[in-house]
């Protein structure tokens, strides 16, 4: 077979493969997701298990207790804040034509009039801010929804006979970077989301817990998620506050955070475990996120991950997982 048949060929079986993920992402994402979280919960088990001397089934109900719990908080996290939304539109609409009042005869001075301005329309305003509210609404909740059925599946294969992975370099390799990630990344984006609800809160901005967990779950996605998660809460802000010191500050602060964690702490905790290109990154990130959706983006990196370490195993994937790390494979 020749070169290029070879890659016709590659490029159908892309495509085929694209296309049943696609389809099959009732089932699959689900089971991974529970895989993930299954695996990550290995390590504190056999904690349990050797130094705590906590008998295995013990543990496993108490790590699904756990998960109970905070998947229960998260619902009602997740609906007190859009009922809380939903009753405060009338004083929205207030606090905007408050606001543009206020703004006009500053505004005026740098030549912009805004005297035409229905300060009563604020549907035209606000409208494209409750459209992706509630979008990521639905999101939030289809993934608690399916945060039921992800945690019976963990708890089956933490419960049924341990996996013993293969003492080969490349199930080594792929072990180490794998968990690190995961490791850091929930340690990393815990501290992000908590530390946004908390300078939200301090400031009276509405919805502060909402935006916190929304912070947590996008630094799973790699620079995409970061600046989603700062500009979000940007109309809130403007809506909520009064004085324009407080609102520069309640948006600047959380990006502080969100800059000196994902560029300074994160990097120096996960060093180079990754070794991916940041292109490779963001491919796998558009690749993942319209296979699969907003899910799909938080596991295009350990998944992308795994199947770079796997292409380094053998000699004809080895340039490519070069190409993925940005180097030439030469």
């Amino acid at each position: 077979m020749g070169k290029f048949e070879k890659i016709g060929l590659g490029l159908i079986v892309f495509v085929v493969v694209s296309f049943g993920l696609m389809h099959a992402k009732g089932i699959l994402m689900p089971f991974m997701i529970g895989g993930l979280l299954s695996y990550i919960s290995i390590p504190l088990i056999r904690l349990c298990e050797e130094h705590l001397k906590i008998p295995r089934f013990v543990a496993i109900v108490f790590l699904t207790v756990v998960g109970l719990l905070l998947v229960v908080g998260l619902g009602a996290v997740v609906t007190a804040n859009i009922k809380s939304m939903a009753e405060k539109v009338g004083d929205y609409q207030t606090h905007w034509q408050s606001l543009v009042l206020k703004a006009g005869p500053i505004l005026s001075q740098w030549g912009v009039d805004i005297s035409s301005f229905d300060v009563n329309q604020l549907s035209s305003v606000v409208k494209p801010l409750f459209n992706v509210a509630g979008r990521l609404s639905k999101a939030l909740v289809d993934l608690i929804a399916d945060s039921f059925l992800i945690l019976i599946i963990a708890v089956f294969l933490m419960t049924g006979k341990p996996i013993a992975l293969p003492k080969t370099p490349m199930w080594i390799q792929m072990n180490e970077k794998i968990r690190s990630y995961l490791v850091t990344k929930v340690v990393t984006s815990g501290a992000t989301g908590l530390l946004t609800a908390l300078i939200l809160l301090a400031f009276g901005v509405d919805l502060a817990f909402l935006f916190g967990l929304l912070a947590f779950l996008l630094n799973f996605i790699p620079t995409v998620g970061s600046l989603v998660a700062v500009f979000l809460p940007i109309p809130i802000v403007i809506l909520s506050l009064d004085h324009p010191v407080a609102m520069a500050f309640a948006v600047l602060l959380p990006g502080v955070v969100q800059f000196t964690i994902g560029n300074v702490i994160e990097p120096k905790m996960m060093g180079d475990s990754l070794d991916l290109h940041p292109v490779t990154i963001l491919l796998t990130l558009m690749f993942w996120g319209f296979i699969w959706g907003i899910p799909g983006m938080l596991l295009a990196t350990p998944l992308t991950v795994m199947a770079k370490v796997a292409l380094s195993q053998s000699r004809s994937g080895f340039m490519l997982s070069e190409w993925m790390a940005g180097r030439s494979g030469a």
